[in-house]
């Protein structure tokens, strides 16, 4: 997943503008790596998102991108209805979100995406 330009910017319609980013932060907390004899390996980020622009932005927005590419939803079992939140225009919410991940040793980036054209708006190295 890229950065969003004019040149893969979606192009059909949209009711509003798309996001860009100086109308958003994003700023990790904390994470946590777990595992459950269930699920597996996991990632707890606990992160703010304040939303300065005029439309809401959803929580499943919110995901893990890999070196190889991968893209990561946040888990809505493991993470409960807070995946499914929307941060409201001029708000700012702290929440956690779990993501299942394959490798504890990969390199992970959250990334706020635009759900119209998958072009990442802010992109953030976990450590």
């Amino acid at each position: 997943h890229e950065p969003r330009t004019t040149s893969n910017e979606y192009k059909g319609f949209r009711f509003l503008p798309p996001l860009k980013k100086d109308q958003v932060q994003v700023q990790i907390l904390s994470v946590k790596k777990t595992h459950d004899k269930k699920y597996g390996d996991s990632l707890l980020i606990e992160v703010s998102l304040k939303n300065k622009s005029n439309k809401s932005i959803s929580l499943s927005d919110l995901k893990l991108t890999t070196s190889k590419k991968e893209l990561i939803n946040p888990d809505v079992l493991l993470s409960g209805l807070e995946a499914l939140k929307r941060v409201k225009s001029n708000e700012e919410i702290k929440t956690r979100l779990r993501y299942l991940i394959s490798s504890k040793k990969e390199e992970y980036n959250l990334i706020l995406i635009d759900p119209m054209d998958m072009g990442e708006i802010v992109k953030i190295p976990l450590k």
